[in-house]
């Protein structure tokens, strides 16, 4: 038994696929893909579980010598080293009679061991409550903007997640560790009224197993999220945790604006933070008439410096911040000038595009660090 497909259209599922597979589990079985051809509608799917999530994608194949369905699991590594060295080109894979395939190339034969797909766990369907669509680009928009600003502490599971909220007429993305936090909102066409949360993890998976140019069909179920697109389908564990009031936290009355080139800034508190203690992070920005200061010093090791910026500016202030988090803050800022609100020093600062882009709404919100006088 025997069928035929292109080398590069197998490198791709095979990578799309493996981004989910465990290196090491409890359950040997699922370190593997799960190589299915359905030898009556020429079809090749590729299955990968981590037994939270899982994956399905599927490609037609060139040619086919059986008309029943043939399963093999087998190693992604080996597969991947192999299918990433060779030239473009079809490939004969043979089905053995060990639990394990033959590659033909055009210079060689190569077999590779496989296991025992009985053992394999099936992936479940199941009844979707709500669903909607929404383009791959949106999804990684958001994505892009708020994934550095998740948590990444284990005790803090909802803060783990990117929240997502389709309301009338927008969608929102949200991520936060409680010291920064950004908020994303896009137009999108919709009449829906929901929420969920997405791992980080699993925001990754999507990232790296769905084509760019995919429209995702979007499910909810009781337990799990679905993601699909033309022949792909990602499961994803949903988290059953509340996400905190984060609207509640944006401060509405900062009276004191600072308008600065981004980049200036940016590179200043790079180089001042090089100075900062390296626990806390950090530097003392001094906002005057038209005039910025940033002050960093580290008494362990007798170490200090200032810089002087020119910016915008008719308030005064003393507040201290993170150096780390404001400038990966400063990192997602779409335009050339940052406009910066500020209120009290105990106060979160905000960060704001100087225009915004047609069609979405960026927020950028930053913790102070308390200075002791």
């Amino acid at each position: 038994m025997q069928f035929t497909i292109n080398s590069q259209v197998l490198l791709n599922l095979a990578q799309r696929a493996s981004v989910i597979c465990p290196s090491k589990s409890m359950l040997p079985i699922i370190e593997n893909l799960l190589i299915s051809v359905n030898g009556a509608d020429k079809k090749i799917i590729i299955t990968a579980t981590n037994l939270e999530d899982s994956i399905i994608i599927s490609s037609d194949i060139l040619t086919c010598d059986f008309d029943t369905t043939k399963s093999v699991a087998i190693a992604p590594k080996i597969t991947e080293d192999l299918l990433k060295s060779l030239p473009q080109q079809e490939l004969t894979i043979i089905f053995t009679d060990n639990n394990g395939v033959k590659l033909q190339t055009e210079t060689g034969l190569y077999s590779i061991s496989g296991e025992e797909t009985d053992n394999f766990p099936p992936v479940m369907d199941f009844e979707a409550l709500e669903s909607f669509e929404l383009p791959k680009r949106i999804f990684m928009r958001g994505y892009e903007k708020v994934g550095f600003a998740i948590s990444t502490d284990p005790d803090r599971m909802a803060l783990n997640c990117m929240y997502v909220r389709l309301s009338k007429g927008e969608i929102t993305f949200v991520g936060t560790d409680a010291h920064k936090l950004v908020a994303f909102s896009v137009d999108f066409e919709t009449e829906k009224e929901l929420n969920f949360l997405l791992r980080q993890k699993a925001c990754d998976f999507i990232k790296k197993s769905l084509n760019a140019n995919d429209t995702i069909k979007i499910s909810l179920s009781e337990n799990n999220i679905i993601f699909e697109s033309e022949n792909s389908k990602i499961i994803i564990r949903a988290l059953q945790e509340k996400y905190p009031k984060w609207e509640n936290v944006i401060p509405q009355n900062n009276d004191k604006r600072v308008c600065i080139a981004k980049e200036d800034l940016l590179r200043s508190i790079k180089r001042t933070g090089f100075f900062a203690n390296k626990i806390s992070n950090l530097i003392q920005l001094h906002v005057g008439e038209n005039n910025i200061s940033i002050k960093s010093e580290d008494l362990d090791f007798a170490t200090e410096a200032k810089e002087v910026l020119r910016c915008v500016s008719d308030s005064e202030i003393v507040i201290g911040m993170n150096a780390v988090n404001m400038a990966a803050c400063l990192n997602i800022i779409d335009t050339d000038i940052v406009n910066i609100e500020l209120g009290e020093p105990n106060r979160a600062m905000l960060l704001k595009n100087e225009k915004e882009v047609l069609g979405e709404t960026l927020t950028v919100l930053v913790m102070p660090i308390m200075l002791v006088n």
